[in-house]
């Protein structure tokens, strides 16, 4: 299997930190979404907070097209744009041009000259980019494989900040169910008040969640279902998790180094 064991069996009519339960909610993201409770072991086992906390959990490939693709295909938008103004400055243009009379308008730039067509090529391919983007088409033939594979790689070693991935979560209440991988929006706490968190370790029937109980808001609505505790996140991979998460939400905002200094230290290296 490709995948590490990090869930576990929950404890019958448990809920813990770690536990993961289905029919969250979250801002972005609407179908299969499920809840991770991150809140302190001592706070659901005393049960005497009013809220608990969570944060939800998407499967990968609504994660792919909500958050990555869009992020490649921006970055490929200003890679042609790039190579735009790069064709430009090589035929004697400033490279402020574009910003000032448009990608479209430059063209006339370059009138007679060998480059037009290769501006021609990117301007179209730009203006193709740029549609999709402005009606939400995922158009993934436009992103480069490479590309695509790295930002995989970072979200598979968790180096992309503000998430955290779990290759696949066990559902040991549906006859041990493997319901894929999941991503950890680490950046979307929510609540989740005590009686709805009691409610789903025991196993909450939504006959009983109505839309003006906003004791269960955490929860999305479906006819004839039911909200429960699927599986624990395992440790050290819950502890993890939290670390990422604290990380996440104690950053300190400083200026970048300049560059002259990485030629400075390279100089120096080479010295």
């Amino acid at each position: 299997m490709p995948f590490r064991n990090m869930v576990q069996t929950p404890k019958l009519r448990g809920i813990t930190q770690g536990s993961v339960f289905n029919h969250a909610r979250s801002d972005d993201f609407h179908n299969d979404v499920l809840g991770m409770v991150i809140s302190a072991r001592c706070d659901l086992a005393q049960k005497k907070q009013e809220k608990f906390v969570y944060v939800p959990l998407v499967k990968v490939k609504h994660w792919f097209d909500f958050h990555l693709v869009p992020k490649l295909t921006e970055e490929y938008r200003k890679t042609l744009l790039s190579e735009l103004k790069t064709i430009l400055t090589q035929n004697k243009n400033a490279d402020t041009v574009i910003e000032t009379f448009g990608p479209e308008k430059c063209l006339d730039l370059l009138a007679g000259h060998k480059d037009q067509v290769k501006y021609q090529e990117k301007l179209t391919k730009l203006k193709y980019v740029e549609s999709c983007m402005q009606l939400g088409v995922l158009d993934k033939s436009l992103l480069q494989e490479k590309k695509f594979a790295a930002k995989i790689d970072d979200i598979i070693t968790n180096k992309t900040e503000g998430f955290f991935i779990i290759d696949n979560i066990i559902d040991f209440q549906d006859n041990k169910a493997n319901l894929g991988t999941y991503i950890a929006i680490l950046g979307e706490p929510r609540p989740i008040h005590r009686v709805a968190a009691l409610g789903i370790a025991e196993g909450l029937d939504h006959s009983k969640i109505t839309e003006q109980n906003r004791i269960y808001d955490s929860l999305t609505y479906r006819q004839g279902e039911m909200s429960y505790v699927l599986c624990n996140i395992a440790s050290p991979y819950i502890e993890l998790a939290l670390q990422r998460f604290s990380n996440f939400y104690s950053r300190i905002g400083i200026d970048d180094p300049t560059a002259r200094l990485k030629e400075l230290l390279i100089s120096e290296a080479m010295a």
